[in-house]
């Protein structure tokens, strides 16, 4: 019978703990993905309640100040988030309206922007 050196066993060992590194690698990394997309959802989830926010402070404020004084309206929310609106008078009472809702990423320098443009009429 042909006797072997024991290095001839360990090369398949060290192939199998390659592999298994490169597994618990791909686990690990894929967890991370599934983070940053939750993180995203929650970020995307939140501008758009705040944009509806926006909707109403602009409905409330054409309801109690002159069309001047709502033309272009900022918010700072909680949690970093800025809110903007800005109007654009077109024709025949009717206008432009932008609602835009801002996050600056809390890891890298990444702004998320989430703008909403609607044709309102108002009667000044």
């Amino acid at each position: 019978m042909k006797k072997y050196s024991k290095a001839f066993f360990a090369l398949p060992l060290l192939v199998f703990l390659f592999f298994i590194g490169i597994g618990i690698f791909h686990f690990f990394s894929f967890n991370a993905n599934i983070t940053q997309i939750k993180n995203l959802d929650h970020i995307t989830f939140q501008m758009n309640l705040y944009q509806r926010g926006l909707h109403s402070l602009l409905k409330q404020c054409l309801g109690r100040y002159s069309l001047k004084e709502c033309e272009s309206l900022s918010f700072a929310f909680e949690g970093n988030y800025q809110g903007k609106i800005n109007l654009i008078a077109l024709e025949n009472n009717l206008y432009e309206v932008y609602f835009l809702i801002e996050y600056p990423h809390p890891i890298n320098t990444h702004i998320f922007r989430n703008v909403k443009k609607e044709i309102w009429k108002i009667d000044s």
